[in-house]
Protein backbone atom coordinates (compact mmCIF):
# COMPACT_ATOMS: atom_id res chain seq x y z
CA UNK A 1 0.00 0.00 0.00
CA UNK A 2 3.26 2.13 0.65
CA UNK A 3 4.11 2.11 -2.91
CA UNK A 4 0.89 2.32 -4.47
CA UNK A 5 0.47 5.83 -2.27
CA UNK A 6 3.81 6.43 -3.22
CA UNK A 7 2.46 6.29 -6.65
CA UNK A 8 -0.56 8.82 -6.89
CA UNK A 9 -2.72 5.43 -5.96
CA UNK A 10 -1.49 3.28 -9.46
CA UNK A 11 0.29 -0.14 -8.32
CA UNK A 12 2.74 -1.31 -11.18
CA UNK A 13 5.13 -4.23 -11.11
CA UNK A 14 7.91 -1.59 -12.04
CA UNK A 15 6.55 0.85 -9.12
CA UNK A 16 7.49 -2.47 -6.90
CA UNK A 17 10.89 -3.08 -8.27
CA UNK A 18 11.96 0.17 -8.42
CA UNK A 19 11.18 0.69 -4.62
CA UNK A 20 12.64 -2.71 -3.94
CA UNK A 21 15.97 -1.57 -5.36
CA UNK A 22 17.30 0.02 -2.44
CA UNK A 23 18.70 -2.79 -0.22
CA UNK A 24 17.36 -1.76 2.84
CA UNK A 25 13.83 -1.95 1.45
CA UNK A 26 11.98 -5.33 3.21
CA UNK A 27 11.16 -6.08 -0.26
CA UNK A 28 14.64 -6.27 -1.65
CA UNK A 29 15.57 -9.90 -0.18
CA UNK A 30 12.39 -10.77 -2.25
CA UNK A 31 14.31 -10.00 -5.67
CA UNK A 32 17.21 -11.28 -7.61
CA UNK A 33 19.27 -8.27 -8.46
CA UNK A 34 22.52 -10.64 -9.80
CA UNK A 35 22.24 -9.43 -13.60
CA UNK A 36 23.50 -12.46 -15.09
CA UNK A 37 20.75 -14.99 -12.43
CA UNK A 38 18.00 -12.93 -13.47
CA UNK A 39 19.04 -12.56 -17.58
CA UNK A 40 18.66 -16.66 -17.10
CA UNK A 41 15.68 -17.00 -15.01
CA UNK A 42 14.03 -14.03 -17.35
CA UNK A 43 15.39 -16.36 -20.61
CA UNK A 44 13.26 -19.87 -18.51
CA UNK A 45 10.30 -17.37 -18.30
CA UNK A 46 10.34 -16.30 -21.61
CA UNK A 47 10.77 -20.32 -22.92
CA UNK A 48 7.98 -21.18 -20.64
CA UNK A 49 5.78 -18.52 -22.30
CA UNK A 50 6.83 -19.90 -25.82
CA UNK A 51 6.11 -23.50 -25.56
CA UNK A 52 2.64 -22.61 -23.61
CA UNK A 53 1.56 -21.53 -26.90
CA UNK A 54 2.55 -24.17 -29.52
CA UNK A 55 -0.81 -25.12 -30.49
CA UNK A 56 -2.14 -27.88 -32.94
CA UNK A 57 -5.18 -27.93 -34.69
CA UNK A 58 -7.33 -31.26 -34.34
CA UNK A 59 -11.41 -32.19 -34.91
CA UNK A 60 -13.27 -31.76 -31.90
CA UNK A 61 -16.22 -34.94 -31.71
CA UNK A 62 -18.32 -32.86 -33.71
CA UNK A 63 -15.57 -32.34 -36.23
CA UNK A 64 -15.67 -28.58 -35.41
CA UNK A 65 -11.87 -27.95 -35.62
CA UNK A 66 -10.10 -25.97 -32.48
CA UNK A 67 -7.09 -25.54 -31.59
CA UNK A 68 -5.30 -27.28 -28.57
CA UNK A 69 -2.40 -27.11 -26.23
CA UNK A 70 0.66 -29.55 -27.33
CA UNK A 71 3.34 -29.58 -24.60
CA UNK A 72 1.96 -29.90 -21.19
CA UNK A 73 4.09 -29.06 -17.75
CA UNK A 74 4.18 -32.28 -15.97
CA UNK A 75 5.87 -34.08 -13.19
CA UNK A 76 8.74 -36.21 -14.58
CA UNK A 77 11.55 -37.39 -11.97
CA UNK A 78 14.13 -37.90 -14.81
CA UNK A 79 14.46 -34.15 -15.11
CA UNK A 80 16.97 -32.13 -13.64
CA UNK A 81 13.98 -29.72 -12.68
CA UNK A 82 11.25 -32.72 -11.61
CA UNK A 83 9.24 -31.72 -14.37
CA UNK A 84 9.13 -31.79 -18.45
CA UNK A 85 7.29 -30.67 -21.43
CA UNK A 86 4.75 -34.03 -22.44
CA UNK A 87 2.52 -33.77 -25.55
CA UNK A 88 -0.93 -34.38 -25.46
CA UNK A 89 -0.74 -37.53 -27.77
CA UNK A 90 1.63 -38.60 -25.15
CA UNK A 91 -0.59 -37.77 -21.90
CA UNK A 92 -3.57 -39.74 -23.83
CA UNK A 93 -1.50 -42.86 -24.16
CA UNK A 94 -0.30 -42.97 -20.93
CA UNK A 95 -2.80 -43.53 -18.11
CA UNK A 96 -0.57 -42.09 -15.22
CA UNK A 97 0.50 -39.31 -17.37
CA UNK A 98 -4.01 -38.47 -18.26
CA UNK A 99 -4.20 -39.11 -14.31
CA UNK A 100 -1.39 -36.41 -13.80
CA UNK A 101 -3.23 -33.94 -15.99
CA UNK A 102 -6.30 -34.63 -14.58
CA UNK A 103 -5.14 -33.86 -10.93
CA UNK A 104 -3.11 -30.65 -12.54
CA UNK A 105 -7.16 -29.90 -13.98
CA UNK A 106 -8.29 -30.31 -10.65
CA UNK A 107 -5.84 -28.32 -8.91
CA UNK A 108 -6.36 -25.25 -11.60
CA UNK A 109 -9.53 -25.55 -11.28
CA UNK A 110 -9.43 -24.88 -7.60
CA UNK A 111 -7.02 -21.81 -7.42
CA UNK A 112 -9.33 -20.67 -9.86
CA UNK A 113 -12.32 -21.03 -7.51
CA UNK A 114 -10.24 -19.71 -4.44
CA UNK A 115 -9.40 -16.24 -6.21
CA UNK A 116 -12.96 -16.07 -7.78
CA UNK A 117 -15.07 -17.53 -5.21
CA UNK A 118 -16.55 -14.37 -3.75
CA UNK A 119 -17.46 -13.07 -7.04
CA UNK A 120 -20.46 -13.52 -8.63
CA UNK A 121 -19.67 -12.82 -11.40
CA UNK A 122 -17.61 -15.66 -11.64
CA UNK A 123 -20.80 -18.10 -10.51
CA UNK A 124 -22.81 -16.66 -13.29
CA UNK A 125 -19.83 -17.18 -15.39
CA UNK A 126 -19.32 -21.17 -14.69
CA UNK A 127 -23.07 -21.74 -14.82
CA UNK A 128 -23.22 -20.49 -18.56
CA UNK A 129 -20.26 -22.44 -19.55
CA UNK A 130 -21.95 -25.37 -17.96
CA UNK A 131 -24.79 -25.14 -19.36
CA UNK A 132 -23.41 -24.03 -23.02
CA UNK A 133 -21.65 -27.36 -22.64
CA UNK A 134 -24.51 -29.28 -21.66
CA UNK A 135 -26.66 -27.73 -24.39
CA UNK A 136 -23.51 -29.79 -26.87
CA UNK A 137 -24.50 -32.94 -25.63
CA UNK A 138 -22.01 -33.08 -23.13
CA UNK A 139 -19.31 -33.13 -26.02
CA UNK A 140 -16.39 -31.23 -24.88
CA UNK A 141 -13.51 -29.19 -27.39
CA UNK A 142 -11.17 -32.58 -26.72
CA UNK A 143 -10.28 -34.64 -29.76
CA UNK A 144 -10.47 -38.16 -27.20
CA UNK A 145 -12.74 -38.45 -23.92
CA UNK A 146 -9.64 -37.11 -22.08
CA UNK A 147 -10.71 -35.64 -18.30
CA UNK A 148 -14.24 -37.16 -19.30
CA UNK A 149 -14.03 -39.60 -16.40
CA UNK A 150 -12.31 -43.43 -15.80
Amino acid sequence: MAIRAANGGILTARAIVDAATSPGHELHGRFEWDDAKAADRHRLDQARALVRVVRERQLDRRGHPVSLRVFHSLPEPASPTGRAYVTLDEIKASEPLTRELRRQMDFDWRALKRRYDQYEDFWRLVERETREHADEAGEGDEPEDLGDGD
